[in-house]
């Protein structure tokens, strides 16, 4: 197995263990990815869940098998989910984040994610671009530090 591929699969691991064993998961490194991921993150406020109900929750539907979200027209009059959403057993500020989502949504853990956002390929880009430019700061001054390092040694022969 190629170096690349065993990156790929260790990461995938760690992935796995981000989202379905956090309490085995190093908290400094759960908190460096929730903050790189603002656009999966709910903003936070009085009702919004945290990130870390978000990926619990995420967890939960996966183990649900990916149900579908039902029709915003399949939500009775009291605003509360339908039975298939409710038997989740989600908390009051996560099933907040879920009624709100847009209506075209079709797929749960979308409207969890992004709820206000329909296209998901939107957000992804979004999510690329935002952690991307902080990625090519970081590694531009990772090389900026380098280059003046090794300016140094040039200077001194």
């Amino acid at each position: 197995m190629s170096w690349w591929a065993s990156c790929s699969a260790a990461n995938a691991i760690l992935l796995d263990c981000f989202v379905f064993a956090p309490e085995a998961f190093p908290s400094g490194y759960s908190n460096f990815i929730l903050s790189l991921s603002p656009a999966y993150t709910p903003a936070p406020g009085p009702n919004s869940p945290n990130s870390r109900a978000v990926v619990d929750t995420l967890a939960t539907i996966a183990a649900a098998g990916w149900p579908d979200l039902p029709s915003p027209s399949a939500t009775n009059t009291l605003g509360h989910p339908p039975s298939s959403i409710s038997k989740l057993d989600l908390s009051p500020s996560v099933a907040g984040l879920v009624n709100s989502a847009h209506a075209s949504h079709t797929r749960l853990a979308c409207a969890l994610l992004h709820p206000a956002e329909p296209s998901c390929a939107r957000v992804a880009w979004r999510q690329v671009l935002g952690s991307g430019l902080k990625g090519a700061r970081f590694f531009a001054a990772v090389a900026g530090v380098g280059a003046l390092l090794g300016w140094k040694k040039v200077a001194k022969s």
